[in-house]
């Protein structure tokens, strides 16, 4: 890129939508991407990065390693990923989800690119010390407005997970309660417990 075209890229921070930021053809090598409609160089600047605690790693690792057990053991066509996998959800951008279930078929088109491209069945949301309410909010109702079939908020303080579905019906469950995948995730059941142990 020459120099005029470097001083038109966006600075991290501004707002676009994904056809204006892939209107601007980026070259392969760009630190640029877009996540949550912002965009962000791909060290984190422009986004407010959040602090997870070691709570929310534990919680994170054992979520992702449940869920993986699960499809083994029932060979349900997905697959799980967990470290805040990064998607590229129609017309939202890419975002980083830190548990999610694909199906294999989305999993299959997206091979060799850096993002799965494609709506998960799960989406799992482990909160952080810096989450705010409405942000945590907004990132839930877009996750559903997409067709994720469920989106898990896990709260590692007091223990307890929130499942939302397109609905709008949501369940909270707390540690004494088992968390049932229902027909989006059938077989799956866990102890709440379990997932901060």
């Amino acid at each position: 890129m020459n120099v005029t075209e470097l001083q038109q890229l966006p600075k991290p921070g501004t707002r676009m939508s994904v056809a204006e930021f892939q209107s601007l053809n980026l070259p392969e090598d760009s630190s640029l991407i877009l996540l949550n409609g912002v965009v962000c160089d791909e060290d984190g600047s422009g986004v407010k990065m959040t602090k997870r605690s070691h709570r929310h790693a534990r919680a994170e690792l054992r979520i992702g390693r449940f869920l993986d057990e699960w499809l083994e053991r029932t060979s349900f066509p997905a697959t799980a990923f967990s470290g805040e996998v990064g998607c590229e959800l129609p017309g939202q951008g890419f975002v980083g989800i830190d548990v999610a279930v694909f199906s294999n078929n989305v999993v299959a088109q997206s091979d060799g690119a850096p993002y799965i491209a494609g709506v998960p069945l799960l989406a799992v949301e482990v909160l952080s010390t810096t989450d705010r309410h409405g942000a945590v909010s907004e990132k839930v109702a877009n996750y559903l407005d997409v067709g994720v079939k469920q989106v898990w908020l896990v709260d590692c303080g007091f223990r307890t997970v929130t499942v939302f579905r397109p609905d709008l019906t949501q369940m909270l469950y707390s540690r004494s309660m088992s968390l049932d995948g229902g027909q989006e995730l059938p077989g799956f059941s866990e102890p709440v417990r379990r997932f901060f142990e």
